[in-house]
């Protein structure tokens, strides 16, 4: 930024010219003829101060034309003159906030990141936050929000509007996670249909078998919990006229398994398991999972033998080799 440097720099760079209030020079205050200045220097410059708001209307992805992104914080209108704006004026709740924001991101600096031993010279800012969108939250946040506040049909409208203005760039993660995860707190506050539609908008745009799977697990689990383990076992059968091929993949049963095994349904657990081995006989989560639950169940020497032979036919397997030696600690730890 020319001369300006150091910490200097970065206060300029995190606000729309609402900054510090720093002592200058009578002079320079007449020279600049800023007034009401909080966080930035008294005696910024206009070239500064120019720069400044550039680069916050970036950050925050507002409109640069004819200054329409100063209005989001300044006071003035598209019809008169820039020179005829209050540019001082507090009207607007977005300038306070703007000076709450660099009272935060000093602080970060400050007194949290410059006590890093060790760290390259690496600060925070608008865009970190922002990243070229003026509402700073994360997809999964503002997606719940929406949901809150008008339904799944609010929800999957804010998340196409996104996904069509933001797609090519790092404002947002759009990767199938996202929808997936947003999905299963809903599944999880009790608005499984809900759940379905943000499973089926992911698949949509992912067609994928994480996407697919997501689904899945869903209706496995409202099969669990309205008929047992038979249900559920039926349904994954059932599953296969409703996905592909493709998405029948170990992680499937293996997710599953293990959340029904944490909430103690140990024994549906292991069908689980035990059907995912069968199913997928050459895949090492589907060997690894049976085997931590064969051990539990104190099955010990075939819980080893699983293990050993995944490692007989994968010699440089580094994952296989350390699931043998933790099971044979386990085993001698219980002896």
């Amino acid at each position: 930024m020319g001369a300006v440097n150091g910490r200097r720099a970065i206060y300029l760079l995190l606000t729309i010219g609402f900054a510090s209030v720093t002592p200058g020079s009578v002079e320079a205050w007449q020279d600049n003829g800023y007034t009401n200045l909080h966080v930035l220097p008294a005696d910024v410059s206009r070239a500064e101060l120019g720069r400044v708001m550039l680069e916050n209307t970036r950050s925050l992805g507002l409109p640069r034309r004819a200054g329409e992104g100063c209005l989001h914080c300044h006071v003035g209108s598209l019809d008169l003159p820039r020179e005829e704006w209050d540019y001082a004026s507090d009207e607007k709740p977005a300038k306070e906030q703007a000076r709450v924001m660099m009272a935060m991101v000093r602080e970060i600096n400050d007194g949290h990141l410059a006590r890093l031993s060790g760290r390259q010279s690496v600060e925070v800012g608008c865009a970190t936050c922002h990243a070229g969108r003026l509402n700073p939250m994360p997809l999964v946040d503002l997606l719940l929000a929406e949901h809150r506040d008008g339904g799944v049909e609010s929800l999957e409208s804010a998340y196409r509007t996104a996904r069509a203005r933001y797609y090519e760039s790092d404002a947002y993660d759009f990767r199938v996670g996202t929808l997936a995860g947003v999905a299963t707190q809903l599944a999880g506050a009790g608005r499984p249909e809900d759940a379905v539609r943000v499973h089926r908008m992911n698949i949509e745009y992912h067609e994928s078998p994480e996407a697919h799977a997501g689904l899945m697990r869903l209706r496995l689990e409202q099969a669990f919990r309205s008929g047992g383990a038979d249900a559920l076992v039926s349904r994954y059968d059932a599953l296969r006229d409703e996905h592909p091929p493709e998405a029948f993949q170990p992680g499937v049963l293996d997710v599953l398994g293990w959340g029904l095994f944490r909430s103690g349904n140990k024994e549906v657990a292991r069908t689980l398991f035990e059907m995912n081995l069968a199913e997928f006989p050459d895949a090492f989560p589907s060997h690894e999972s049976l085997a931590y639950v064969l051990m539990d169940a104190g099955e010990v020497e075939r819980a080893l033998e699983l293990a050993r032979a995944w490692v007989r036919e994968h010699p440089d397997h580094r994952s296989g080799a350390q699931l043998v030696t933790e099971l044979e600690r386990m085993a001698g730890a219980g002896r």
